[in-house]
């Protein structure tokens, strides 16, 4: 996840954009249950992915996030 939060950073940069930090659905006030939403929209690519009655992804290791791009105030 770290690689690939760099190489969007990265790349958003290269048109003039900066990103913010990326944030997990749990922590602050990102409600866990957003979960739900992440795992609705990519089943079709990922069938073995699946949500606990927690709102746990299963498998474990399994790291959602949303990371916001927006245009440079320099420009």
């Amino acid at each position: 996840i770290e690689k690939l939060d760099k190489s969007i950073s990265s790349e958003a940069q290269s048109f003039g954009y900066t990103s913010t930090r990326r944030f997990s659905p749990g922590y602050g006030d990102f409600p866990l249950e957003a979960q739900q939403v992440f795992v609705i929209h990519i089943k079709s690519k990922i069938p073995w992915i699946n949500l606990t009655g927690n709102g746990l992804i299963i498998p474990e290791k399994t790291v959602t996030a949303l990371k916001g791009v927006r245009l440079s105030e320099s420009r």
